[in-house]
């Protein structure tokens, strides 16, 4: 298992999170006010207060039990505490899920290694975490630092398109796998790239633009506007934008809808309104914090969308009623990223858990609940994916290598991981 990359990509997940902390709301929703107890508690063990640890991610726990890091964080403080039994439960729910964050070897979990139940568990763990590798390399790019995360597929001319977090350009794959600079959101570099979608009804590719610290030229006292920018797929000219209705407002990834609106995550779920121009809040019906990943399911009206820290939830894109699809037992959707309806069901890229895995999650008729998950894939060394593109019944999926040691960088410190060259892999959704 690969932790330096997964740790890599929570990192990525959590600025993707965290920035929504800071705009202005009204009335937090459980999932949001959970984040604030998680920060809390992590001062608390800076500290060495780890009764306040344990203290502030129990109440983190009870908003959002989804949330598997809070589950195996408040596990380390109950053992740094003596609580043994109230650990171990919580250890074991872990491995049922195939979830691991170092337990086997975790100093905050000395006063538990050697003993027979928790040897049981990191067994059991082994069991429920053992890779299984179905993909390939279709193509890997030797440009390191680019830190990609959207990717899509232009179904008429076979294109694939992927973005760059760090300088906000947009790179073109042709069916022969060269690779080719198409475009870009922001001359200047301030703006990351994070999603992508391409709109045939208006021969555009559209990509979200974030301003996020991981850009190159990000200036937090002067920074670009975030928005969704339609890029012609011809002259890879940028040739409509969609600003954010309010400041603070930051964008994920996107998608358009049959009747041409689009719809984007972030920090909040967005649509555009063609009366102001602007990207405005769809108002849902409960919170969804985090969102990330976002597809229609099959009857078109039906957003479903991915809450990294929370889970999956389906939205009416007209009315914005929206429920939490609950997982069977021992399943977890949290972490999920990239989303894409295929089938009948939905495939998800889930990198917010290690080892990261590729999943197709079935729901009844009614779009109610979910009745299944089936891993396609879990586990590949080659890279921990961020988000996917199909193609009929394969599905290429976008990350990075391992950074070499010895490339230069002009990243600042606590970027310095994210530094591998860009790869792009392909695995098939029809096993038998």
């Amino acid at each position: 298992m690969n932790h330096r990359m997964f740790l890599r990509r929570v990192l990525l997940a959590l600025l993707l999170v965290v920035p929504a902390l800071s705009v202005a709301q009204t009335g937090q929703g459980p999932i949001e006010t959970s984040q604030t107890h998680i920060r809390l508690a992590g001062a608390a063990y800076r500290d060495g207060d780890f009764a306040r640890f344990v203290s502030e991610l129990e109440t983190a726990h009870a908003l959002n039990p989804a949330s598997l890091s809070t589950r195996y964080n408040l596990a380390c403080g109950y053992a740094l505490l003596g609580e043994r039994e109230k650990s171990l439960a919580l250890l074991d729910e872990l491995a049922r899920q195939g979830a691991d964050f170092g337990m086997a070897a975790d100093p905050d979990l000395g006063s538990l290694i050697g003993s027979e139940p928790f040897e049981a568990i990191v067994r059991r763990l082994a069991e429920t975490t053992s890779p299984r590798i179905t993909s390939e390399t279709h193509v890997t790019f030797e440009q390191y630092g680019l830190i990609p995360e959207g990717i899509t597929r232009d179904p008429r001319s076979g294109r694939l398109f992927f973005g760059s977090m760090r300088t906000g350009e947009v790179y073109a794959v042709d069916t022969e796998g060269a690779i080719s600079r198409f475009s870009s959101v922001d001359r200047q570099n301030r703006l990351s790239v994070v999603g992508l979608t391409v709109d045939t009804d208006n021969d555009l590719l559209w990509a979200t633009g974030s301003a996020f610290e991981l850009a190159e030229n990000h200036a937090a006292d002067d920074p670009a506007t975030s928005g969704l920018f339609g890029i012609d797929l011809e002259t890879g000219d940028v040739v409509r934008t969609l600003p954010v209705a309010h400041d603070g407002d930051w964008l994920n990834d996107v998608v358009v809808s049959d009747d041409g609106r689009l719809f984007a995550t972030g920090s909040g779920l967005l649509v555009s309104d063609s009366d102001t121009g602007k990207l405005e809040r769809l108002p849902t019906s409960i919170e969804v914090f985090g969102s990330n990943g976002i597809t229609f399911a099959g009857d078109g009206q039906t957003l479903l969308v991915a809450s990294y820290p929370a889970g999956l939830y389906a939205v009416d894109a007209n009315t914005g009623a929206a429920r939490r699809l609950e997982p069977p037992e021992n399943v977890t959707l949290y972490g999920l990223d990239g989303l894409y309806w295929h089938g009948g069901a939905l495939i998800a890229i889930q990198n917010g858990v290690n080892p990261w895995r590729l999943i197709r999650i079935h729901l009844d008729a009614g779009l109610q609940r979910i009745t299944d998950v089936e891993i396609l894939e879990r586990g590949s060394p080659a890279t921990t994916p961020m988000t996917g593109a199909i193609d009929g019944d394969v599905i290429y999926y976008v990350g990075e290598t391992e950074p070499p040691d010895d490339t230069p960088s002009q990243f600042p410190e606590e970027m310095q991981q994210n530094r591998g060259a860009v790869t792009i892999r392909r695995a098939p959704l029809r096993i038998d």
